[in-house]
């Protein structure tokens, strides 16, 4: 990780500052309406003393608590039970083969990635 990227990664605040993805929180509230056993997945960075509890904060302020009852900390998605993963990054690696369906966002980084399917 470049020392400009790490530097932001120690700032306080960055986390509980990220934007909102267009459509997100209504669609966690519709599958949650559903029926879906509705998680977020977070695979922390650790060594950032803001990362983990920054995104609680940020959870509980843009989606309520019930949400933060509903979060699963892991360096380790694989061990994840479910039907399917919604994520920012291409590719997931861990410990295990994944029992759930990975879709991703489109972001400037995976555009060229075509081994799952990809949201706009």
């Amino acid at each position: 990780m470049s020392e400009h990227v790490n530097s932001i990664l120690w700032l306080e605040r960055f986390y509980r500052s990220l934007s909102l993805i267009d459509g997100a929180i209504d669609a966690m509230h519709t599958m949650l309406d559903l029926g879906h056993d509705v998680r977020i997945c977070i695979s922390p960075l650790v060594e950032f003393p803001y990362c983990v509890p920054e995104k609680y904060a940020w959870v509980y302020e843009h989606l309520g608590k019930v949400f933060t009852n509903r979060m699963i900390l892991t360096k380790d998605k694989t061990l994840v039970r479910g039907e399917v993963l919604i994520e920012d990054k291409p590719n997931i690696i861990g410990g295990v083969s994944p029992v759930w369906k990975h879709i991703f966002y489109d972001a400037l980084y995976n555009r060229n990635i075509n081994d799952s399917v990809c949201m706009t």
